[in-house]
């Protein structure tokens, strides 16, 4: 578990990143800033929202997979293993129908 610890970081981290553009992005927009570079500016923003969904995911197919069996969501043994379950399933269903568009773009969003 030492692995999702630091994991929870980077997403902590990227999610940091984010609302830091986002504030960017929301008082440029109301500056009035040049619109080439906020279009460039809201392509940052999605770039760092979408990696933070996609590592939220994957930190959730890594905590609840079926396999662990020390993660305690209710009191009976039995339902916290079917939450479990549930969750890990929604994890991948969420990864299945994630859009990769836009972390594939990357190199060209960032120069």
């Amino acid at each position: 578990m030492e692995i999702s610890k630091y994991f929870i970081y980077f997403i902590l981290i990227l999610k940091f990143l984010f609302l830091i553009v986002y504030v960017y992005y929301t008082l440029m927009h109301f500056i009035g800033y040049d619109k080439e570079k906020l279009k460039n500016l809201y392509k940052k923003k999605m770039v760092l929202h979408q990696s933070f969904l996609l590592c939220s995911y994957v930190l959730m197919v890594l905590l609840f997979n079926p396999y662990n069996n020390n993660i305690i969501l209710d009191k009976s043994k039995t339902e916290s293993h079917q939450l479990q379950i549930i969750i890990f399933a929604v994890a991948i269903i969420q990864l299945s129908g994630f859009n990769y568009d836009i972390l594939l773009n990357i190199p060209e969003i960032m120069l």
